[in-house]
């Protein structure tokens, strides 16, 4: 997923190369040149310089020192919502299990 891509789901500006290539999500020491990382605020500042993030999801008045980001009122749900863009909960497969067993005097509604 391109940081454009992942922009329009999250229905967040974007700024810098919309082209970067995000495959998954890292804190900001751990994050590589392929996944997206995010800042809450100025106290992160020195980590968000050092990251090796592709692009990160940073608030509003953050400096983004023209990396590739995303722009959030609301880092950390928006974070939150990448997550499941990422790592989309599985489904229950439809119908019922065959190990299912239901008492033959049971009464329902």
């Amino acid at each position: 997923m391109t940081l454009a891509e992942l922009a329009a789901a999250l229905a967040l500006p974007f700024e810098g190369d919309g082209d970067v290539a995000l495959d998954g999500l890292a804190s900001l020491e751990d994050a590589g040149p392929a996944e997206l990382a995010f800042v809450t605020g100025p106290k992160f500042e020195s980590a968000f310089e050092a990251s090796r993030a592709g692009a990160f999801l940073l608030p509003v008045k953050f400096d983004a020192l023209g990396r590739a980001c995303l722009r959030s009122p609301a880092p950390y749900a928006d974070f939150a919502r990448a997550v499941e863009i990422f790592h989309p909960r599985p489904l229950p497969a439809p119908g019922v299990h065959p190990s299912a067993v239901v008492a033959a005097d049971a009464v329902l509604g």
